[in-house]
């Protein structure tokens, strides 16, 4: 139930609200876990570009006991790996399919000005909707062009 008491061993007292914040968890340390091995980057120099300390980013990496990050955590580390401040945050507290990959959402902003001008052609913008679709993106979110 929503505000039930943990146990002393740090364990929430319903099995469903544990499940949604372990999910959570997993998703940021498997994000963390598999960027820092794409980058071949140190926890130390994660820190160093983010000010985040190397025992949180293992936490983050490592979760073992109950803990929330907030956007003050994420989203250094987030820019720290190359990606948008938001992204590790959305991951964390968006569904899964709320979460835009970055080279996908690169492609998208490079796009943008070409959709618009793709769209205004008859017939054409339940094409465009499909290959949204199909690639996980929302069709109601516009990608600004830079």
């Amino acid at each position: 139930m929503a505000g039930e008491p943990e146990s002393e061993n740090g364990q929430a007292g319903d099995g469903q609200r544990e499940a949604a914040f372990t999910e959570d968890r997993l998703v940021l340390s498997r994000l963390l876990a598999e960027r820092i091995k794409e980058l071949h980057i140190t926890r130390r120099e994660i820190e160093r570009r983010s000010n985040v300390s190397t025992a949180t980013i293992r936490e983050i990496e490592h979760p073992r006991r109950p803990r929330t990050f907030g956007r003050d955590v994420l989203g250094p580390v987030s820019e720290a790996l190359g990606w948008a401040p938001d992204y590790l945050e959305r991951a964390a507290y968006g569904s899964s399919s709320a979460v835009i990959d970055p080279i996908v959402e690169g492609i998208m902003t490079a796009l943008a000005p070409y959709l618009g001008k793709l769209d205004a052609i008859s017939g054409i913008q339940e094409d465009v909707a499909a290959i949204k679709a199909e690639l996980g993106i929302r069709a109601d979110v516009v990608y600004p062009a830079e």
